[in-house]
């Protein structure tokens, strides 16, 4: 299944880039740009999954309630994690275990999609509800 396959790439790239962060010391330009751009291409393709495996893997008849409530949990998700983040940074001077936590996190995701995520419905399976 594709989906699945995208998603696990994606929270593999993540695991990358925190490793990448994690072992950057200071002056390391070109990891930290390196680990940065993999980040930002990993929140550009799961801002294209989403509304995509929304659609997919949930009744169409209710996308846009769905995709919202999608939509707010990455942004809710995004502002715990960045104050979250924030906090540890004040408590042990840097952003480094952020990354670990990051990591960590992936590697939840990748086996949740694994195992968990369910094939989507084909739209033959909306006609016959």
């Amino acid at each position: 299944m594709a989906q699945r396959h995208f998603v696990i790439a994606s929270f593999t790239i993540i695991i990358i880039a925190c490793t990448l962060m994690i072992s950057a010391q200071a002056g390391d330009i070109a990891t930290y740009l390196i680990a940065f751009c993999l980040f930002w291409f990993c929140l550009g393709g799961w801002l294209a999954m989403a509304p995509t495996m929304t659609l997919r893997f949930f009744n169409p008849d209710n996308y846009a309630q769905n995709y919202g409530i999608v939509f707010t949990a990455y942004g809710i998700g995004a502002l715990i994690g960045t104050v979250f983040v924030g906090q540890m940074r004040d408590l042990f001077g840097s952003y480094t275990y952020g990354f670990y936590i990051m990591g960590f996190l992936g590697i939840i995701g990748i086996f949740i999609a694994q195992f968990t995520l369910k094939s989507p419905h084909s739209s033959k399976d909306y006609r016959e509800l």
